[in-house]
Order: C-alpha cells, then sequence, then structure tokens
C-alpha cells in the first residue's frame, strides 16, 4: 500500500516537471533583449490612388515606447504620409513582457509620387521614437522590400483622342495645301451678316426650346427619375447629352439656386429675399451672372434679363448660353476691328475661346467676364473712329452699362487680369492709330456720359448693397479669404490646357478638382515648334544659298 502511494507521488511529481519545466525554459528562451525591434510585414501599392499602404510593428522594449512618427521613403525620395493609425497587436506582449507591446503595430498610407514609371521601387520606412531614437525597419523574411508600378492599360477614350488628333493634322495640312483656309476667309468677309444672323438665331432657338448646360438637375432632380430631389420631381430636368457636373458647384448649387429662389419668391425679384437665412438675403451681392432683382443694376446684369420676361426654363436657358453668344459675338467684332482681313480666322478664334475647357469648367463664367470689356473696348474704339456725333452718345450708353456689368462681376481675380490686358491693347492701338482716330469734344463728352451712367447705377446698388458688404467682410469666408499673390505654382501646370480633354471629366489623385485644372491650351508648344522650323529653314537658305 505505500509502495502504491510512493509510486502515486513520484509519478505526479514527474507529470509536474515533464509539463512545466519546458514551458519555463521556451519562456525563458523567448525573452528578448532590451533594444528597438520591429519589421515591416506587408507593402502594398494602390494604383487607382496612387497610394502605398504599408503594415507592421516597431517597439522600444528598453523605454516601452511605441515610434511617434514615420518617414517613408521611395527611392530616396521622402514622400507625404496621409495617414498614420495605431493597431492592437497581441501577440508581442508575450515576447516583451509589458502590455505596452500590444500598442507597437501601425498601418501606414502614404502618397506614392504620380510620375513612377512602370518598374520596382525600393520602399524603406524609417521609425522615430519620442526619445529621438530612429530604427530602420527591415522586411520581415520572404516579403519584398519594394513595390511593382505595373502600366495601367490604355483607355479605349485615348484612342479616341489621338484618333481625332491625327485627323485633326490630316485637315490642317490638306487645307493648307489646298488654300481652304483662304478660301473659307474669303467666304466669311462675304458672309458676316449672315453669319452674325444665324448666330443670335441659334441662341434664341436653344432658349425657346429651354435647353441648357447647367448642373441644376443635381439640385431639383430629373423629371423622369429621382430619388432625393431638392424639390417635386415633376418639377426636374431632362437630361438629353452627358452628365451634370457635381465639381460645378457654385453654379447649381449657389448662383443659379439664388436665382430660383428669386424667381419663388412672393413678390418675386426682391433685394431681400425673406426665404433665405434668419433674416433674409441681399441678393445684389451675387456675383458672376448674378441673380434677377428689381433694381436698376440689373441693367447692367444682361444674363438675368431672362427671368423678367420669359418662362423659367427658357429664362434658364437664356442664363446659360448668353455668355457663349455674346462673348463670342464680342470677340469676333473686336478682332475684325484690329485685322479686318481676316474675319475668318478671328471667327475660328473666337469660337475655340469660347469652347475653352476653362469655360466649361467654370460654368461660361468667364466668357462673361470676358464679354463686357471686349464689347466695350469695341465700342470704344467706334466712338474715336467715328465722326457721327449721334453714333458716339448712342454707343456711349452702351459703354457705361458694359463698365457696370463688368463691375457687378464681383470677382477681382479675373477683373484685375483682363482690364490690366485691355488697358494696354487700348493704349497700344490708340497710339498706332492715333493719327486716325477722332478727339473732339463729342467724343468727350461721350465718355463722360458713360462714366455718370456707369457711376450712377453703381451708386445705387453700393446704396443697397453696402450694409451686407460691411457684414460679409467681417466673416470668416469669404470676408477675410486669403489672398495668393502669384508664383505660388509650379511652371509646367501652364501646359494644363494640353490635358483637358481627359481630365476635365477624369482628374484623378491631383491637388486641384476639375474645374480648378481646367485652363486655355496656351500654344506655347505649337509656336515653338514653328520658330524652330522657320529658324532651321532660314539657316539652311542661308548656308547652302
Amino acid at each position: 500500500m505505500l509502495n502504491d502511494r510512493s509510486t502515486f507521488w513520484n509519478l505526479l511529481i514527474a507529470i509536474f516537471f515533464a509539463i512545466f519545466i519546458p514551458i519555463t525554459l521556451a519562456q525563458a528562451e523567448e525573452k528578448i533583449p532590451a533594444g528597438i525591434y520591429g519589421y515591416i510585414e506587408t507593402i502594398e501599392h494602390q494604383l487607382a490612388n496612387h497610394s502605398v499602404h504599408i503594415t507592421g510593428w516597431s517597439f522600444d522594449s528598453s523605454t516601452e515606447q511605441v515610434p511617434d512618427k514615420f518617414q517613408i521613403t521611395i527611392d530616396d525620395q521622402q514622400v507625404e504620409i496621409i495617414s498614420s493609425t495605431s493597431v492592437v497587436r497581441d501577440d508581442l506582449p508575450k515576447y516583451f513582457g509589458t502590455t505596452k507591446a500590444s500598442h507597437a503595430g501601425f498601418n501606414i498610407v502614404a502618397r506614392a509620387p504620380i510620375n513612377l514609371f512602370s518598374a520596382h521601387h525600393q520602399v524603406k520606412v524609417t521609425a522615430t521614437f519620442p526619445s529621438t531614437s530612429a530604427f530602420n525597419l527591415p522586411i520581415i523574411a520572404g516579403k519584398s522590400d519594394s513595390i511593382l508600378i505595373s502600366s495601367p492599360e490604355i483607355p479605349k477614350r485615348h484612342w479616341f483622342i489621338l484618333a481625332i488628333f491625327l485627323i485633326s493634322i490630316v485637315i490642317f495640312l490638306f487645307y493648307t495645301k489646298f488654300n481652304v483656309f483662304e478660301n473659307l476667309n474669303t467666304w466669311v468677309n462675304k458672309k458676316k451678316k449672315s453669319i452674325i444672323f444665324y448666330s443670335i438665331a441659334f441662341f434664341l432657338l436653344l432658349v425657346a426650346f429651354g435647353i441648357s448646360g447647367s448642373s441644376v438637375q443635381l439640385l431639383i432632380g430629373d423629371s423622369k427619375r429621382s430619388e432625393h430631389p431638392f424639390i417635386s420631381a415633376h418639377d426636374g430636368t431632362k437630361n438629353l447629352l452627358f452628365a451634370p457636373r457635381p465639381i460645378r458647384s457654385d453654379e447649381w448649387m449657389v448662383v443659379t439656386a439664388n436665382a430660383l429662389a428669386q424667381v419663388n419668391h412672393h413678390p418675386s425679384f426682391p433685394i431681400v429675399n425673406k426665404n433665405l437665412g434668419i433674416e433674409g438675403q441681399n441678393m445684389l451681392i451675387v456675383g458672376m451672372t448674378g441673380v434677377p432683382v428689381w433694381h436698376v443694376s440689373a441693367l447692367g446684369r444682361p444674363a438675368t434679363w431672362g427671368f423678367f420676361f420669359l418662362p423659367l426654363r427658357q429664362a434658364l436657358s437664356w442664363y446659360w448660353f448668353f455668355p457663349v453668344i455674346s462673348c463670342l459675338l464680342a470677340l469676333w467684332f473686336l478682332l475684325n476691328t484690329v485685322a479686318p482681313e481676316r474675319s475668318g480666322r478671328n471667327l475660328g478664334l473666337s469660337i475655340l475661346f469660347c469652347l475653352a475647357p476653362y469655360a466649361a469648367g467654370w460654368s461660361h463664367w468667364p466668357l462673361y467676364v470676358v464679354f463686357f470689356p471686349t464689347a466695350a473696348t469695341f465700342l470704344f474704339i467706334k466712338i474715336l473712329k467715328t465722326n457721327s456725333n449721334s453714333y458716339i452718345y448712342i454707343h456711349s450708353v452702351f459703354l457705361g452699362l458694359l463698365a457696370t456689368g463688368f463691375a457687378l462681376v464681383l470677382y477681382p481675380p479675373w477683373q484685375i487680369t483682363i482690364a490690366s490686358f485691355y488697358a494696354i491693347f487700348l493704349i497700344a492701338y490708340i497710339f498706332q492709330y492715333r493719327k486716325t482716330l477722332y478727339f473732339n469734344k463729342h467724343v468727350f463728352a461721350g465718355i463722360s456720359i458713360a462714366i455718370l451712367i456707369c457711376s450712377g447705377i453703381l451708386l445705387a446698388w453700393w446704396l443697397d448693397a453696402h450694409d451686407t458688404i460691411s457684414l460679409m467682410r467681417a466673416t470668416v469666408y469669404p470676408g477675410q479669404r486669403a489672398a495668393l499673390q502669384g508664383g505660388e505654382l509650379p511652371w509646367h501646370l501652364i501646359f494644363r490646357g494640353y490635358t483637358n480633354l481627359e481630365t476635365l471629366t477624369e482628374l484623378r489623385n491631383s491637388a486641384w478638382n476639375e474645374s480648378e485644372f481646367s485652363s486655355y491650351t496656351f500654344p506655347l508648344i505649337p509656336l515653338f515648334a514653328l520658330a524652330s522650323y522657320y529658324l532651321f529653314k532660314k539657316i539652311t537658305i542661308i548656308k547652302f544659298g
């Protein structure tokens, strides 16, 4: 009996040591010396948004700290960290003997340079600790320390754009060889009045059918289907071509929305719209095309005239297309004044200007701003060139209204730029043609009338709007909006107009939105190519006789 009991206890002791001694030894073996440890466990590149996702862990066991910041480099070029979040790692405390190690995991999203070519690019991660210690994290065994950038599949639309470009070159060469441009120029010179008539008729036809390029459908919904219209679905719009552009929210959510608020107010078109805000909103301070207001300043806002005498749908069409047709004809008239023998080319340049991505990206407002000083410059030159006193005074009235309209755009960045250009243009024109221009008392009287008309309307506008302007100037935005003095953008952005066939609708991962990235296509590259060609041709002629 005693032997049996001794055997039982011996067996129990043996089992105890067999189980717990290896565990103790294993725990003793797993203890890690004090120091900084960590690994990069995964590196993934997201082509869609040009970002790099990095996961891993890092811990300083001597101070029991986790990193407080990271530095990411790709091919030794430091990149921006979009986000860095801590990840709980329950597997680490048992190795370091402290629960603080459970917060050593990280998930980092960094912005990859957009200009990386297709290849493997080495990624390095440096963890910095509060104690100022820095540690270059190694990659875990079996993983790659680089990302593979693969060339994306070329979208079908790019082939379409390329086809248009090549066809344009062929047409240009064909037209140049057979003097088609000269023939078109001659035809346009003979058909000026017809072109003006059909341009205005086309504008009125668009208005009659209530066609508009506004994105207001996003506000009032679709007449066929609308899940969440702001207004009832039966009052919505019908989509004919293309899709509404949410990015143009200044148009459909602010300016056009305020115009609709004016129409639906009782009585219509008030100076202060009681339906907006707690105490109402003064509608005279709405810039760009403005909104319809029963006020003398409406004489200087022709884009809003349609609201006063047309049904709403037709008024919105007038509101949208007036900047286009007015700018087109004003530019053509002015260019014909400067170069009357090139009427066809002048018309082509005017059309290209009005169809530019920049105009579309900003809801045709740039065209509206350009229309006023362009038409005013044209009329001013006509005043200086005519010897008819009645024409001088009639033109002076319209000159005063155009000056008023330009002032009421209320957007200094565009106004200052365009006014500076036309001031230089007028000075140069007057100096060059000074012997053929009239400077008599009727001219100065007409200019005085224009100044009085502009000053009187703007004074009436100021008296009814200055209180609201004072309140607006005291706001954080837009009253205290930061001013950019110029020189902040990289030089290569001047060529972004060449990309607008793509970026106007498909812009991705940019510091700018589609409207901000839109531009005019400055012909610097074609002009440089032509200059190089003619310079080479001239050198060849001189060299070889």
